[in-house]
């Protein structure tokens, strides 16, 4: 067993620190890679636009207990990614580089604590340092830090967590390891507040872990009474000031919590998918482990390469993969980037499996792959991540981008020297264009795919053409451009074409008066 990279218990040598000059270093040029060209995508899909609007209506409305969407309670995760977003807006205003600072800053954060916790597990700065590497040429945790969502937050606090239980677990004195263990309990908390139940799993198989190595770690500094409350009062007091606010709260939760998870969800990603996603994510890793294998077989020394972790490591490291791993599989609201917070991981396990000649001082006294083919190689991957990334605005795809179709909505509202009144008949992709105008125009915003009575949209939209409106309001109706010749027909003597492309169509009503919708009769008939 290699010394330098086994997990020493009763014999463990004092851990040699990374410098503050590699943190610090380490962190803003993961800074770097993750705000470059940040700001050059719109923001799409449900998620992104929900978390956006959600956030922004916090801001305007002032109302910091738990977000809104339409002015409405919008309780499906916790409030702190929410909390997160709307600080930025508030300091920073709404555009999408503002808002995507949050996962950019956790990107940064987690590349750290990878090469914090590698340096605590192995006790080797330069492996620490080429883990943090790793995890950030790792395309999931970039491709995570450009993504509007919970995950890449949660990815952090689990980190967070994990990195807090072993100082804990390796402090030398019982009064450090309860510090250590609040700080653990603490990080648990912000991932609950993150996402809830789920951002514990990798907590879960830490729990194993421990039951398992009972016997060689110190495991009841981790159940301190004072951590214990932490943990209870911090992840519960949001839940019950809620409860006291908002009626329905508890149904939204069960349905979150249950229905979604062990029942039905329209987040069903095929299982399957899960693990190309995750091994595509961390490929950078993968290619240095088998690299890594074939060293130790060219040099007739294959059990070396499972020998450079001690037992309990790898034990530790293929739980934290697993257990969330297997649940992921088996819960019915599956997406892709669920699985990011595991990424870390594999690149812990490429650093410890690496071969010692790799680390050895090369020129200029620096580890050798600093000044070999693998600098360049990390550089270039770099270069084509980045890329992608400025390239995704560019392929022309307006399924998702409801920046356009805000804008034709606005100017033409300022033409008509008029606020909109809109009508959504898409699913779910309303709150974009509520984001992209900078919340309701009006208060008779309505969408008609999450209406309560969950009445036909001809229907609906003929009910809402027999009102009257204001003199000072004219309606847009959103379509997605496949719905139109649904709609054409009856709907043209009274609409009049605003904007449209190969995904969205938006007419505006002629009239203020009310019209009397009837289909046309056919010639058949």
């Amino acid at each position: 067993m290699n010394p330098s990279t086994s997990l020493v218990s009763e014999a463990r040598p004092p851990v040699q620190p990374l410098a503050r000059q590699i943190q610090i270093a380490l962190f803003f040029t993961a800074l770097f890679v993750a705000l470059f060209l940040n700001g050059q995508r719109s923001l799409w899909d449900t998620s992104e636009t929900r978390y956006a609007e959600a956030s922004r209506e916090m801001v305007a409305s002032q109302n910091w207990l738990y977000p809104q969407i339409e002015g409405h309670p919008h309780l499906t995760k916790p409030p702190l990614t929410y909390w997160v977003i709307a600080s930025t807006i508030r300091v920073f205003g709404t555009g999408e580089w503002a808002v995507r600072l949050g996962p950019a800053f956790s990107f940064a954060f987690a590349v750290l604590l990878t090469a914090l916790l590698t340096n605590l597990l192995l006790n080797d700065p330069r492996r620490a340092l080429f883990a943090g590497l790793l995890q950030m040429l790792s395309p999931l945790a970039f491709f995570g830090a450009h993504v509007l969502t919970t995950d890449t937050f949660v990815a952090v606090f689990v980190l967070g967590y994990f990195w807090a239980m072993w100082n804990a677990l390796l402090a030398s004195e019982n009064s450090q390891g309860r510090r250590w263990a609040l700080l653990m309990h603490f990080f648990l908390v912000l991932a609950f507040l993150t996402k809830g139940p789920p951002a514990w799993l990798p907590a879960g198989a830490a729990i194993v872990f421990l039951a398992i190595n009972r016997s060689r770690y110190p495991w009841r500094r981790l159940c301190r009474p004072e951590g214990i409350t932490l943990l209870v009062v911090g992840s519960l007091v949001w839940y019950a000031a809620v409860l006291l606010t908002v009626p329905n709260a508890m149904a939204v939760w069960r349905e979150e919590a249950l229905q979604k998870v062990f029942v039905a969800s329209n987040r069903n990603m095929p299982a399957v998918n899960y693990l190309p996603i995750l091994l595509g994510g961390v490929l950078p890793s993968l290619i240095v482990m088998l690299i890594s294998f074939r060293s130790h077989r060219l040099s007739a020394a294959r059990a070396k390469f499972f020998a450079a972790m001690a037992p309990p490591q790898r034990a530790f490291l293929s739980l934290w993969v697993a257990v969330p791993f297997i649940v992921f599989c088996l819960s019915r609201t599956r997406l892709p980037l669920y699985v990011l917070p595991l990424a870390p991981a594999f690149a812990i396990t490429a650093a410890a499996v690496s071969p010692s000649s790799w680390f050895q001082s090369g020129r200029r006294g620096m580890p050798a792959w600093v000044t070999s083919r693998f600098a360049l190689v990390g550089i270039s991957w770099i270069v084509v991540l980045i890329g992608i990334k400025a390239w995704l605005p560019l392929r022309g795809d307006t399924s998702k981008d409801m920046r356009p179709v805000a804008a034709a909505i606005r100017q033409d509202s300022q033409n008509q020297k008029a606020s909109p009144h809109l009508m959504l008949t898409m699913p779910r992709m309303g709150s974009g264009l509520l984001y992209y105008l900078d919340g309701p125009p009006t208060d008779r915003l309505e969408n008609h795919f999450q209406n309560e009575n969950n009445l036909g949209r001809s229907r609906q939209i003929k009910a809402a053409f027999s009102r009257a409106l204001p003199e000072d309001v004219k309606e847009y109706i959103v379509l997605r451009s496949n719905d139109v010749s649904d709609y054409e027909r009856f709907l043209a003597p009274h609409v009049q074409s605003v904007f449209s492309n190969s995904e969205w169509t938006v007419w505006r009503r002629n009239s203020q008066q009310p019209v009397q919708l009837k289909p046309p009769v056919s010639p058949a008939s």
